[in-house]
């Protein structure tokens, strides 16, 4: 979602908030929501899935921000293959964000993860493109030193 608004940064709200009368391990003694992104552990914190779906997308923004650096290098590099690849992976990209933003995010049952009409992309979704992004930059990281 970083990289479909633009945004150049992320700050969590908060990383462990429990209220005094809660147990952080048990989210059904109260009925307001606990705001944790890690569990409070005895050698340390102990990741949620919440964390680690913010790992994950710091990590996908990596990843696109490193293909479209390779794109750019591609483009000025003047070799034919490199540039077809890099306009192959710019229309991956462009058409990855189109769907991606096509999702009514402020219309999400959480709970249910359902949207009015659609399902949320589920986890092999996203694994299928962040593979097509490592494909694409390990083939124009090898387009890159041939000429």
């Amino acid at each position: 979602m970083m990289w479909l608004w633009g945004v150049q940064g992320q700050e969590n709200f908060t990383y462990q908030l429990y209220y005094y009368h809660r147990n952080p391990y048990n989210p059904l003694d109260d009925i307001v929501p606990m705001y944790g992104h890690t569990f409070p552990g005895v050698d340390g914190p102990i990741p949620t899935m919440t964390w680690e779906a913010i790992r994950e997308g710091i990590d996908d923004l990596r990843y696109i921000k490193t293909l479209e650096q390779y794109i750019a290098s591609a483009k000025k590099s003047g070799n034919p293959q490199a540039l077809k690849t890099a306009v192959e992976a710019e229309l991956f990209l462009k058409k990855l964000k189109t769907k991606v933003g096509l999702i009514d995010w402020n219309n999400c049952n959480r709970e249910l993860k359902l949207f009015k009409s659609q399902l949320l992309p589920g986890i092999a979704f996203y694994d299928s493109q962040r593979r097509k992004i490592a494909d694409f930059i390990i083939a124009l990281h090898q387009l890159r030193h041939k000429n």
